[in-house]
């Protein structure tokens, strides 16, 4: 999926877009998903997941880890040692030969050359396979990732924090995210590692709907206009403080006159 930005106020709001079928096939989105909620879900989730208790498990888990890359790194270092045995032993027959017998010279040449051949292998294998495998965490490097842990919360929700970090630290700690809109969006979060773990979210409403009168501000309405004028009833809203308008920040009689009209109260 892709992401898009929309300006909310001063803030920008996420959006996430399914556009395989639009680049193949010219055709419309199969989903479009709004980002906030997931945004603030996936967040939440990172916070309680990045905890001292949680890294030292990840620690001792990592700890088991090196002691078997140790004993593999053992068994491989043999392996390169037995090719080097090798490679020397037929070294030794090559230059003890007499160099008039050319059929055993060329033998033992041949020889020699595949010897070197499967040590260079040997030696690039252990190499490649050392680069690629975990070092060891030392007590330094342990406290600093506690530190972090403690520090993660207040790092992540401080309005100093741009969002670019934001989305490293997810990268660090998130495999990645799958989205899917049916009756609510469903989240399914793999973690680095092979964790997983699965968020359901309401689907949040439109902006006509976030803004749309509440059934209950009509239901009053209708109650109050059997006694009461549009601008009273604005006044009452007002000074109960009990219901908002969708929008606006208080009540007033165009206002009142025109849900009247629209509800046809």
């Amino acid at each position: 999926m892709t992401i898009r930005y929309h300006v909310r106020g001063e803030l920008l709001v996420p959006e996430y877009l399914c556009q395989q079928e639009g680049i193949a096939r010219a055709e419309p989105p199969c989903q479009r998903i709004p980002g906030a909620g997931i945004d603030a879900a996936v967040g939440q989730l990172l916070m309680e997941a990045v905890t001292p208790v949680a890294l030292e498990v990840a620690l001792a888990v990592q700890q088991e880890l090196q002691s078997r890359w140790q004993e593999s790194d053992r068994l491989r270092q043999t392996q390169v040692d037995r090719a080097r045995y090798e490679a020397t032993l037929a070294q030794r027959r090559y230059l003890q030969v007499d160099p008039d017998n050319r059929l055993v010279v060329d033998t033992l040449e041949a020889d020699w050359n595949n010897k070197l051949r499967a040590l260079a292998d040997a030696q690039q294998q252990y190499e490649r396979q050392r680069e690629s495998d975990q070092r060891v965490i030392d007590r330094d490097q342990r406290a600093r990732i506690f530190a972090l842990a403690t520090d993660f919360r207040q790092l992540w929700e401080s309005a100093n924090t741009p969002d670019r970090e934001r989305k490293r630290m997810v990268r660090l700690i998130l495999e990645d995210v799958t989205l899917m809109r049916q009756q609510e969006i469903i989240m399914h979060i793999r973690f680095k590692g092979g964790v997983t773990q699965t968020i359901r979210l309401p689907i949040p409403p439109t902006g006509w709907e976030k803004f749309r009168t509440s059934p209950a501000v009509v239901t009053e309405i209708d109650r109050l206009l059997d006694c009461h004028t549009d601008r009273q009833i604005a006044e009452v809203f007002n000074a109960q403080d009990r219901f908002r308008p969708g929008k606006a920040r208080c009540f007033n009689r165009v206002m009142i006159a025109r849900i009247q009209k629209d509800y046809g109260l």
